[in-house]
């Protein structure tokens, strides 16, 4: 990668993911500092980071998906008899 050019997203996401190689980290670790764009977009991978969590934890749990056939047929089921 040139230092002037942006890596991808995915570039991008593997390095703030700790994923990528030390060369494309040392050149994506020198570009940050003048690109604003890259730095956004990392700040966004954090944001997501955090929230991810979040999310799953607000999830149902495992039972409302092992009912929910049951439930939706009920619901279809009614409507039919009305």
């Amino acid at each position: 990668m040139n230092s002037s050019a942006c890596p991808s997203s995915e570039v991008l996401s593997a390095y703030f993911d700790k994923e990528s190689s030390p060369e494309s980290s040392s050149s994506i670790t020198a570009h940050i500092p003048g690109c604003a764009n890259c730095r956004a977009e990392l700040e966004w991978f954090g944001l997501l980071n955090e929230f991810g969590p979040r999310v799953e934890e607000s999830l149902p749990g495992e039972s409302y998906w092992e009912d929910l056939p049951h439930r939706i047929l009920g619901l279809v089921m009614v409507e039919e008899e009305a």
